[in-house]
């Protein structure tokens, strides 16, 4: 029988820095379901360490969709614990391991997920230092083709989230237009100075 430990859901805000709900919809895309002991919702180390990997995935700046859930153990597809392990007593995050654990991908796998991560590493590296004012040919681009982007392109371009119906920001005016993707989208164009 496995060595099975509980650790509070209350816990991991503080571990991961993030927000219960972050943590509650980690947990949902997961299939992580919680164990509800004197009151207090409990995870297994199992299901602590599959945490662990998907914030290390999350930190390095990829996305949630592209996290691999075949490192997800198999024992999640089995009944809950019976009565004799619930008993067990509670362990506490600062008594578990700290290191993420990364997921279990075949090394072809892994070198194919790396080699399509690096270019665009790179690229994105190397056009912050290229040209410091390469985000405004990117808002004149925007401009000149009528292009509706999105919330978090502009702020990604001028490192300010606009917000309202219309927000002018420098020369530039960036007007709402419905919605793009979970947020706004939004037209740039040029203020007459």
């Amino acid at each position: 029988m496995d060595n099975i430990t509980y650790i509070p859901i209350a816990e991991l805000p503080s571990r991961y820095k993030v927000s219960r709900q972050t943590i509650y919809d980690r947990m949902k895309f997961l299939n992580i379901s919680t164990i509800k002991m004197e009151g207090k919702n409990y995870i297994t180390n199992d299901d602590l360490s599959l945490m662990d990997s998907l914030n290390h995935h999350l930190s390095t700046g990829a996305d949630k969709s592209l996290f691999e859930l075949s490192a997800k153990p198999a024992y999640k597809n089995k009944s809950k614990p019976k009565s004799a392990i619930v008993k067990q007593a509670p362990q506490s995050v600062a008594d578990t391991v700290t290191e993420p654990i990364p997921t279990q991908l075949p090394i072809p796998d892994l070198i194919e997920q790396l080699a399509r991560a690096i270019p665009l590493v790179g690229v994105a590296f190397a056009s912050k230092q290229s040209d410091p004012l390469s985000n405004y040919d990117a808002l004149e681009k925007a401009c000149s083709n009528s292009w509706i982007i999105s919330t978090q392109k502009i702020q990604d371009l001028i490192g300010v989230k606009p917000h309202g119906s219309e927000y002018v920001w420098g020369s530039w005016k960036f007007i709402a237009k419905g919605k793009l993707g979970r947020g706004k989208g939004w037209i740039v164009e040029k203020v007459d100075v």
